[in-house]
C-alpha cells in the first residue's frame, strides 16, 4: 500500500513498445487502509500518457482522478467501467473490445442531469467520454453517459442498451451493430453538423 498525506500522483508514461501497460483488473481506490479512520480519503492522480489496457474491470473510487495527458492514449478495457471520481478525456479513445457483458457508470451517482439545463453546456461533472468505440459485447449503462465526439458502435453482434439513461452526443453516431433504446433518450448536444451512420 501507498499512502500520501497529499494528492498522489501517478505517471503512466511507458514506452508502449517494451513496456505496454496492461493489468486485469484497475480499481483506483482513495480510502486508506487501517489503522487510519475508515471514512478518510487520499486524493490519487493517474495520468495516462501512453496506451493503457484493462482485460476485465475499472473502477475510479470518489477523489480519484484518471487523466488522459495524449489524445494517443486509447483506454481499452474489457469489462464494465465504473466511476465515482473523475476522468478528464483529454480528446483520447475509451475502447470497450471484449465479448463480455459489461455496465457502462459513467458519472458519480452525486451527479444529476437535466436535459433542460444540461444538454450542449461544459460541465466537467459529467465525467465525458470523447470518442468512444463499443467494440464487442453486450453493453448496458447505469447512468447519464456524455460523449464529446464521436459514438461508435463496432460488429454485428455488439450491443449497446441505455436501461432508461440518456446518452449525449456531440460528435458523429456509427452504428454497425444493435442499440436498445429502452426508455432512454438521445440527445444530439452540439451546435454543429451531426451525423448518423
Amino acid at each position: 500500500d501507498v499512502i500520501s498525506p497529499s494528492n498522489f500522483v501517478v505517471d503512466m508514461n511507458l514506452n508502449p513498445n517494451t513496456n505496454p501497460i496492461t493489468c486485469r483488473n484497475l480499481t483506483i481506490e482513495t480510502l486508506l487502509p487501517e489503522p487510519n479512520d475508515g471514512s478518510k480519503r487520499s486524493p490519487i492522480t493517474i495520468e495516462v500518457n501512453q496506451p493503457l489496457t484493462v482485460l476485465e474491470n475499472l473502477a475510479i473510487s470518489e477523489n480519484a482522478t484518471i487523466k488522459v495527458m495524449s489524445n494517443n492514449a486509447t483506454i481499452s478495457v474489457g469489462g464494465s467501467w465504473s466511476n465515482e471520481g473523475t476522468f478528464e478525456h483529454g480528446n483520447g479513445t475509451v475502447k470497450f473490445n471484449q465479448p463480455f457483458t459489461r455496465v457502462i457508470k459513467g458519472t458519480s451517482s452525486a451527479v444529476s442531469f437535466d436535459p433542460n439545463s444540461d444538454v450542449g453546456v461544459d460541465n466537467a461533472n459529467f465525467n465525458s467520454f470523447y470518442n468512444l468505440e463499443i467494440q464487442d459485447g453486450v453493453t448496458d449503462l447505469n447512468s447519464y453517459l456524455r460523449v464529446e465526439n464521436d459514438l461508435i458502435i463496432k460488429n454485428t453482434t455488439t450491443k449497446l442498451s441505455t436501461s432508461n439513461y440518456p446518452i449525449e452526443l456531440w460528435g458523429n453516431w456509427q452504428n454497425e451493430g444493435t442499440f436498445d433504446p429502452d426508455n432512454g433518450t438521445v440527445y444530439f448536444g452540439a451546435n454543429l453538423k451531426q451525423s448518423i451512420g
